[in-house]
């Protein structure tokens, strides 16, 4: 590490703004790829062919909840509140909004539809049980404070999150029968399809967004390290795309949508959508840096400090 570049105190401080660009545009890649998924009658299982589906898909996958998840992470080790404590109670708090949410959005109509003769018992247990990305979200600050607690650094809580991804694979592949214990288990693994963001498939994004920001702490001139950053994700894309296609690989199983492989998330995965996330946070530093409109920023500022996760 050139001293220059570099240094042993933390020197760069303060609000990130190529954070807020990385939550904002990934919740409107969420919110468009779900528009696109229940407005249109495309059969989504079926992997994408044309160049509209695919840019969509894409959007709506690898620069989504992966990237929002990192920003996550790197607002972990900027936060002012970053104790156990402090993770543990902002993780409950999303838990809990994250069942609520359930039981506004779909429990309570699912119940007053089968109070007319509609609906199915195992559907009302689906919309109170699905784990979505607020759930997620809840027991990533959950998990993360327990590995706090436990005096465990950011990178040993990489190589945790690296290793829970197959433990995670090979649980799921038992084959667990009782409905309420998979809906249990869809906090930890995908158990049915129920689950979309299980910890131990997604805790690497935020957990790689951690040691990315206590890295960039240490950054005096950012300029010259997300050039860097770029090059590293250019690079590493190409290589994994390259190697992953002359293997016979679909890179389209990394998409949302492309037959829900999305949601399960192996090594297979992470390690070519984490070099989609750094060319990502490293446009969005250069978006930063060229658009310095006030009431854009603001706007992107606002939306940002809003996202509570």
């Amino acid at each position: 590490m050139q001293e220059t570049h570099f240094s042993k105190e933390i020197v760069n401080t303060g609000r990130q703004i190529e954070f807020d660009w990385a939550k904002t545009l990934a919740i409107v890649f969420m919110i468009m790829v779900h528009i696109y998924q229940y407005v249109t009658t495309v059969n989504y299982h079926v992997l994408p062919t044309d160049v509209f589906r695919n840019t969509i898909e894409f959007l709506g996958g690898p620069l989504a909840a992966p990237v929002f998840m990192f920003a996550m992470g790197m607002g972990m080790i900027y936060s002012r509140k970053n104790t156990s404590h402090d993770f543990m109670t902002r993780g409950i708090k999303l838990l809990i909004a994250g069942y609520a949410l359930n039981l506004v959005r779909e429990t309570i109509p699912l119940l007053f539809m089968a109070g007319i003769g509609q609906g199915e018992g195992e559907s009302i247990l689906y919309s109170l049980g699905n784990v979505d990305i607020l759930h997620f979200a809840g027991m990533a600050f959950i998990a993360i404070a327990v590995m706090k607690r436990f005096n465990i650094n950011e990178w040993k809580m990489l190589a945790i999150s690296v290793l829970l991804q197959p433990l995670g694979v090979a649980i799921a592949s038992l084959g667990i029968q009782n409905k309420l214990m998979q809906y249990v288990l869809d906090l930890f693994i995908h158990a049915n399809e129920g689950s979309s963001f299980p910890l131990f498939s997604w805790l690497i994004y935020p957990v790689f967004g951690m040691c990315f920001a206590l890295v960039l702490q240490r950054i005096k001139d950012k300029r010259w390290f997300y050039n860097r950053v770029l090059l590293i994700g250019i690079l590493g894309f190409i290589t994994t795309s390259s190697t992953y296609v002359i293997n016979g690989y679909d890179l389209r199983f990394s998409y949302t949508l492309a037959k829900d492989f999305y949601w399960e998330q192996t090594m297979l995965q992470s390690s070519w959508i984490i070099f989609i996330i750094l060319i990502a946070i490293a446009s969005y530093f250069w978006l930063s840096e060229f658009v310095t409109n006030g009431k854009v920023v603001g706007s992107i500022k606002w939306i940002s400090k809003n996202l509570r996760a």
